[in-house]
């Protein structure tokens, strides 16, 4: 899968949010933190694997399963219990409604 990592601290902060969500195992954590304080680019080919792996492929939701809206890093988090759908499709479907695909939709 490949990610945007453009940091405005987005990104940063949605590890945060993950560590303290209690989402990525210990064994990752060092990982994460690494990256927070460094860049991804700080990791060694094996470590950006396991990372790659065990964290983006896991909790990394380019796209929402539903309009297929790209969705930012600030709400990445609010995907992960909500079937891997964005912030508008959730105030959707809470109101009973849903929302047509992107390639639906009119300009």
């Amino acid at each position: 899968m490949s990610v945007d990592f453009l940091d405005d601290g987005s990104f940063s902060e949605y590890l945060f949010q993950l560590i303290d969500m209690g989402r990525i195992e210990p064994h990752l954590i060092r990982l994460a933190r690494q990256v927070i304080d460094q860049g991804i680019e700080s990791l060694d080919a094996s470590q950006r694997e396991t990372f790659q792996t065990e964290v983006l492929d896991v909790f990394t939701t380019p796209n929402c399963s539903q309009c297929g809206a790209k969705i930012p890093w600030a709400e990445m988090a609010e995907t992960i219990d909500q079937d891997g759908i964005c912030g508008w499709c959730i105030h959707l479907r809470s109101r009973g409604l849903t929302s047509p695909p992107i390639s639906a939709r009119k300009g």
